[in-house]
């Protein structure tokens, strides 16, 4: 009887495993394939002569890329590590309070923790770089009758870790941040670093967010309150967030349950539409201008008979609408396509470059000619 039972259970045990590549060939289609970890998956490996020693590891890391039902396993498998031990089995996602995530790239996309943390540093040789590299762009704009700004969306870990991951403290008050901006400040550079300010509207309105909680961005309200501060150093000053109309909705999981494999089983993340009826507008989206993602061009036949270019990163996606509302023409171009001939070519009255804190440095390679 005992054998039996063995073999009974090595039985349901090679069924187990097997279940999953016999039933994949009919069900595979109708599960998602997606690649939610941002990186290249393994390609199948031949069998050479040269690879003879390295075939079996690299067809393993083939295999548990491609595995079946591959998304969905790790989808439970996190569900389970947040819900019951509240972990991340991803190591560059980590797990709040009261439903945060938080980004932890390590280096390897920044580093917010470290940021926040206050254990990066900017030598004296990148401030100065930095500073001269922004201040010569705003130097050649003006000097062609252009208004420049420069804005650095904070991390959502520099304004929310504190209350939501306390098991991560700062070594240092000051981030390498505040250090740059309380030097950018002293110079004639029009800079736009919001903490400060976001931190006063987290205060005076406790039932708001200014970020998302499941995603690394920050939400309406944080990019409203970005966009009237680098509005006002334009010299174009526009409502601030308690002179307009904020509505809460709800939107889908971002971008850290996305890497967790999670936008189902994680609630809806709360955003707002910012109201502001005094700034009417006709907004079309220019379907045959670059890609639609990142060249964008946007239109307003409302707006002020001016045209802004932004060179920017993601942060500034969020920002688009409020932008929108005053331009008559809005050009946005991610960093990673621009082109310092692009402010010859598309003549923009004002020009702005976004950046968020972890990509900072970014900032000593922009260039205007």
């Amino acid at each position: 009887m005992a054998k039996i039972k063995r073999g009974l259970y090595i039985l349901m045990f090679l069924l187990f495993i097997a279940l999953p590549v016999a039933l994949y060939p009919y069900l595979g289609e109708k599960v998602d394939g997606e690649n939610f970890e941002k990186r290249a998956m393994s390609e199948k490996p031949k069998l050479t002569t040269s690879n003879f020693t390295d075939f079996p590891a690299e067809y393993e890391a083939y295999f548990n890329d491609t595995m079946p039902f591959r998304n969905r396993l790790i989808a439970q498998n996190n569900l389970i590590d947040h819900k019951l031990f509240r972990i991340s089995s991803v190591a560059h996602v980590l797990v709040g309070s009261d439903g945060f995530l938080f980004y932890h790239p390590n280096g390897n996309d920044g580093d917010p923790i470290g940021d926040y943390m206050g254990t990066t540093e900017y030598s004296e040789y990148d401030v100065k770089l930095i500073t001269h590299r922004l201040l010569r762009a705003q130097y050649d704009l003006e000097k062609e009758g252009r208004r420049f700004a420069v804005l650095f969306a904070p991390n959502k870990e520099t304004m929310y870790a504190q209350a939501y991951l306390p098991g991560i403290q700062k070594l240092n008050e000051q981030s390498r941040a505040d250090k740059l901006y309380e030097h950018l400040i002293t110079t004639d550079l029009n800079i736009v670093y919001p903490k400060d300010e976001l931190k006063k509207v987290m205060e005076a309105h406790p039932d708001w967010y200014t970020y998302y909680k499941t995603d690394t961005h920050w939400n309406s309200i944080g990019a409203y309150v970005g966009t009237q501060l680098t509005m006002e150093k334009l010299g174009l000053p526009i409502n601030d967030i308690e002179s307009v109309r904020v509505i809460e909705k709800q939107r889908a999981p971002g971008d850290l349950a996305y890497m967790l494999g999670m936008t189902d089983a994680l609630p809806d993340d709360a955003d707002y539409n910012i109201v502001d009826t005094s700034a009417p507008a006709a907004i079309r989206k220019d379907a045959s201008f670059g890609d639609g993602d990142t060249m964008v061009r946007y239109t307003n036949t409302e707006g002020n008979g001016k045209t802004l270019l932004v060179v920017r990163d993601s942060f500034a996606v969020f920002m688009m609408p409020y932008f929108n509302n005053h331009f008559s023409e809005c050009i946005y171009i991610h960093v990673s396509h621009y082109n310092p001939s692009m402010i010859q070519e598309y003549d923009p009255d004002y020009v702005i470059y976004e950046t968020v804190e972890r990509y900072i440095e970014n900032s000593a390679n922009f260039y205007v000619k």
